[in-house]
């Protein structure tokens, strides 16, 4: 009787003893598995702050670039206009999509005839939106327009094809150009700003759907086949160009204007509009244009060394 019971408290303690050590190796087990699912998620997380912090610095340093071509750009326009008596207001869109501008005065500027372009790009989208071709009457009267800036050629093409001076409104309205007012009496006072001018050069060689495709290489044809005469202005240093100048004369003296896109060495490029007045003499606008090219072509190609 006693071995009896002797033997099953023996194995009833084996029992346990058996138990005790399957948990024991279950318990070993489990603490493996959460050890490794927590270096895991550790290198997760890890590699995630790595892949954040890394892509911050970057935006950082881009920050930081586009803070200083800024800094460069104002001080060489400011220090241009230290020789000049002339009001200014300059504006230009580099490749990396970065605006810069700047202006002496709160008071727009007369078009004269970069107002051009604007005619050019509205009679382009009417007839996209109405899938018509321009016919060869409209076609002479563009040429001549643009590439020999000729008057009567403007006159005719508002009038007869865009129902008059006020028509230029539509363009300027569906462009954003909210500091742009068409002159209902004379086209070459149509009052601008240096900002919106690179709105109307941006529809012509960005990615705007105001012109077709067909329509943006056939103004830009245009404007990079403009006569030996009219070839000044922003022009000036650059390997290939696409320009509109403009200019006029008022009792405050000359109002004289460059508008379009460079293209320096190395596939730098970018857009640029340099609107002036209050020039005593043409030459004296046209020479402050081109300083203040020569100043913006140099500050954007030693940013990129």
């Amino acid at each position: 009787m006693i071995s009896w019971f002797l033997w099953k408290q023996s194995k009833k303690r084996l029992r346990h003893i058996f138990f005790l050590g399957l948990l024991l190796s279950l318990i070993g087990v489990t603490v493996k598995s959460t050890t490794v699912v927590s270096s895991t998620l550790s290198d997760l997380f890890t590699n995630n702050e790595t892949t954040t912090t890394s892509g911050s610095a970057a935006k950082k340093k881009q920050a930081a670039k586009k803070a200083a071509l800024k800094k460069q750009l104002l001080a060489a326009w400011q220090s241009v206009g230290q020789e000049y008596t002339s009001q200014y207001s300059i504006a230009i869109l580099n490749a990396d999509g970065q605006e810069v501008s700047y202006t002496t005065t709160d008071s727009t500027f007369s078009t004269a005839s970069i107002v051009k372009v604007s005619i050019a790009a509205q009679l382009l989208h009417n007839n996209g939106t109405t899938q018509t071709t321009l016919s060869t009457t409209q076609a002479n009267l563009l040429t001549a327009m643009i590439e020999n800036s000729d008057n009567d050629a403007a006159t005719s093409l508002l009038t007869n094809d865009l129902g008059g001076y006020s028509s230029l409104s539509s363009t300027y309205q569906a462009l954003d150009m909210n500091d742009t007012t068409a002159n209902a009496d004379a086209w070459g006072y149509t009052q601008t700003t240096a900002e919106d001018q690179i709105k109307i050069l941006s529809t012509i060689f960005g990615t705007a759907d105001y012109l077709t495709t067909n329509s943006q290489d056939y103004l830009q044809s245009l404007m990079n086949t403009i006569s030996a005469d009219q070839a000044w202005g922003i022009s000036q240093g650059a390997t290939n160009y696409y320009l509109k100048n403009g200019w006029l004369q008022d009792e405050d003296g000359w109002m004289v204007n460059s508008i379009g896109k460079v293209e320096l060495g190395d596939d730098e490029s970018y857009l640029i509009a340099i609107l002036t007045k209050e020039n005593t003499t043409f030459e004296e606008g046209q020479t402050l244009i081109e300083a203040l090219t020569e100043q913006t072509n140099s500050v954007l190609s030693s940013s990129d060394e």
